[in-house]
């Protein structure tokens, strides 16, 4: 289990394990946009988001692939 981290950490920990942005947001029905803000940490997640985030950090994979 993950400790609380910022919102950018865990965009770059998916990035490093070969994620998009753009991905990223698909899977989380959330634009681009709004993951490029959270990675240059303009904003922070939701919990929501924050929760399923870290689901797919810890996972190393996102679902049906």
């Amino acid at each position: 289990m993950l400790e609380r981290v910022a919102g950018n950490e865990l965009i770059k920990k998916l990035q490093q394990q070969g994620f998009s942005k753009w991905r990223i947001a698909k899977e989380i029905n959330v634009s681009w946009q709004t993951v490029n803000l959270w990675a240059k940490g303009v904003f922070q997640p939701t919990q929501v988001h924050y929760e399923v985030l870290r689901r797919l950090v810890e996972a190393g994979a996102l679902p049906g692939y």
